[in-house]
């Protein structure tokens, strides 16, 4: 497991987005927003937690075209509102590193 990877129980060292990885380290669906000290959620046996700002900006583009995608064959509006809303946050962030 990389170094800026977390497992399950593990607590967040910083506040943020985070993403679960398969047991390839390949990013999922998952994501969570987190609190320094809080307990990351349960996985599958295998995965872990990975903080989106370790991503580039081309993969943080990507999983939020991801999320709108999802987001349009969302089964309630408020799944589809958050999903709106998590693909927001991300083009933000991928704004972000494209300037810096």
């Amino acid at each position: 497991m990389a170094q800026d990877e977390y497992l399950p129980g593990d607590m967040a060292p910083e506040p943020g987005l985070y993403v679960s990885l398969n047991v390839f380290g390949t990013p999922t669906e998952i994501a969570v927003t987190m609190q320094r000290g809080e307990t990351f959620p349960a996985l599958p046996r295998g995965f872990s937690w990975r903080s989106v700002s370790t991503c580039s900006a081309s993969d943080l583009r990507q999983r939020a075209a991801r999320y709108r995608q999802m987001a349009a064959g969302a089964a309630t509006m408020t799944v589809r509102d958050e999903m709106l809303s998590l693909a927001q946050r991300l083009e933000a962030m991928a704004d972000q590193r494209s300037e810096g």
